[in-house]
């Protein structure tokens, strides 16, 4: 790994992401919660410091190619947005809808402030560039900066890729092997083919809107009890607990009897599939998505066992991994066909229903700041062009936040609330024993 900022070549993942941000804006956020208010401390001093710390600053791209070029210091006055008067939702939505200027000001957008009485610190990010690790990486040496002054400890160099999913992510690494991975690929596509679409509304299709839900207190407790009791992942009871909410609440577009089933993607980290990627600044994501049928969503129980039955082959067959050739279709279907035709094209071939996001901070560095001074984080991912919803779980010491981003074009914010009204039901009705 290298620990300069030379300029390096986007991932596949990085490549399909940009191209899709230059029809909108694909902003992921990351938002901490806070005890204390926010005015009494330097946010703009300890941005400018962190992003000197780091290397970070303007991102310039050119022939193919991206490199960070360090501002530090140099930043402006007013490099960190003060915001007040309106609510983290709101705030969160107008980011997610505006572009970042990756050459002015680099890949991130800070901000602070005081929301309907919650003291925040966040940042909204251009999601091609950095997966959500990456930064939480930024997010902690900034908190550091700002909580700790210069008790903050001296910051190890970013690291930065060294080759793309090929080199750490490739069949050579025996991750998942490409014959098997092929016929996969071929059974996924025919899958598909029988996955209920949902209308397409042609005008304004990608702009954004954004919901926040929390779970009541010990509800992460009670999910890792009852995926224990039922032989299954946390992921899993989340994921079977979206296909549910999707198929209760969203509208389908038509009533083939072909197309009758559902499907929700799940967001993969492939850094612990890599070699020494833990602490590399960077993109290392792939997807798995899972299928349920008419009469598996009306079943819990059976919907569970179908979900924890795919997900083990996935990571039997290193299908998170392999998803590479999917996105390299993607990539080619993006560069024959103009922006108007690319929704379209995606939400027919690969109509995932929704998505879903899982990030467990309960053992990482932020638990260090448990209750004091944080007491919550939320994110928010970008919906992108094949699911129209997707749920960003987030849990922190005992608490679970939703984060839930809809493309408003095909999910108005009436029926979001309906469906993330449905989905934390369902999470909060899991109790063990006995399962509903």
């Amino acid at each position: 790994m290298r620990h300069d900022c030379a300029a390096q070549r986007p991932n596949i993942f990085q490549r399909l992401t940009r191209q899709w941000s230059a029809v909108y804006p694909f902003n992921g956020a990351q938002v901490v919660i806070l005890s204390e208010e926010t005015g009494g401390r330097d946010w703009d001093g300890a941005w400018r410091l962190a992003c000197q710390d780091l290397g970070l600053g303007r991102l310039l791209c050119a022939g193919g190619r991206y490199r960070h070029e360090a501002l530090g210091c140099e930043m402006g006055k007013d490099c960190v947005c003060h915001e007040g008067g309106t609510s983290l939702e709101e705030v969160i939505e107008k980011g997610m809808n505006q572009r970042i200027s990756l050459a002015e000001t680099g890949p991130f957008r800070p901000f602070v402030g005081s929301l309907a009485g919650q003291h925040c610190a966040g940042i909204i990010y251009e999601h091609w560039v950095a997966d959500s690790l990456s930064v939480r990486m930024v997010m902690r040496r900034w908190l550091e900066r700002a909580l700790e002054g210069s008790d903050a400890c001296n910051p190890r160099p970013m690291r930065w890729p060294a080759g793309g999913f090929a080199r750490h992510f490739g069949p050579q690494t025996g991750a998942w092997n490409p014959v098997p991975a092929i016929l996969d690929g071929a059974r996924f596509v025919d899958r598909m083919r029988r996955v209920r679409a949902l209308k397409i509304v042609e005008s304004s299709p990608w702009r954004t809107g954004f919901l926040i839900a929390r779970g009541t207190d010990g509800l992460l407790d009670r999910l890792k009890a009852a995926a224990r009791a039922m032989g299954a992942t946390v992921n899993d009871l989340l994921v079977a607990a979206a296909l549910e909410a999707v198929a209760r609440e969203l509208p389908i577009a038509n009533r083939s009897k072909r197309r009758r089933d559902w499907a929700v993607g799940s967001i993969v980290d492939l850094r612990r599939q890599g070699n020494g990627l833990a602490d590399v600044f960077g993109n290392f994501l792939g997807f798995t998505a899972a299928f349920a049928r008419p009469a598996e969503v009306t079943d819990w129980r059976r919907l569970v066992a179908v979900v924890n039955r795919q997900t083990r082959r996935d990571k039997q067959t290193g299908a998170a991994a392999a998803s590479c050739m999917m996105m390299a279709v993607a990539l080619a279907a993006r560069c024959v066909l103009d922006s108007s035709k690319t929704a379209y094209f995606c939400r027919l071939h690969a109509p995932l229903t929704a998505g879903v996001s899982n990030v467990n901070l309960t053992r990482q560095w932020p638990s260090r700041w448990e209750g004091d001074p944080i007491v919550d984080w939320v994110r928010a991912s970008p919906t992108g062009p094949m699911a129209p919803l997707v749920f960003a779980v987030t849990s922190f010491g005992r608490g679970l936040s939703i984060g839930v981003t809809f493309r408003e074009s095909i999910v108005n914010r009436a029926t979001a609330q309906r469906v993330t009204d449905a989905f934390l039901d369902r999470l909060e009705r899991i109790h063990h024993p006995p399962l509903p």
